[in-house]
């Protein structure tokens, strides 16, 4: 009986690695979400034209969500300037707040402190 040949030996390079994802640290919000901070926003300048200041308690009763909304605000700060984080604060919404006085950092529970409620 006759040999039977054997097929070349064919090397393949390695696989190549798979491309990283860029992490982006500015997501960019949607139309509703701008809608909804430019609302909340106003409230605040109302609540400002009221007061004097833009230290709403975040349980506020007159509008929870304007006091929610207020200590979301400073939560984003401290992810995006404290932990470098990426979150939808952006340098323009905080130019605007710090416009209208607002405070990024006031201290848990210091509402009725400073303002002798």
């Amino acid at each position: 009986p006759g040999l039977v040949p054997t097929p070349p030996l064919i090397i393949l390079p390695p696989p190549l690695p798979k491309p990283k994802k860029i992490k982006s640290k500015q997501r960019t919000p949607t139309t509703a979400a701008i809608e909804a901070w430019n609302v909340r926003y106003a409230e605040l300048q109302a609540f400002h034209a009221e007061f004097g200041h833009c230290d709403v308690p975040q349980l506020y009763t007159a509008n929870r969500a304007l006091g929610k909304w207020v200590s979301k605000q400073r939560e984003h700060y401290k992810y995006r300037h404290i932990k470098d984080r990426s979150c939808p604060l952006v340098p323009e919404r905080v130019e605007k707040l710090e416009e209208l006085g607002f405070k990024f950092q006031i201290g848990k529970g210091q509402h009725a402190n400073i303002h002798g409620v």
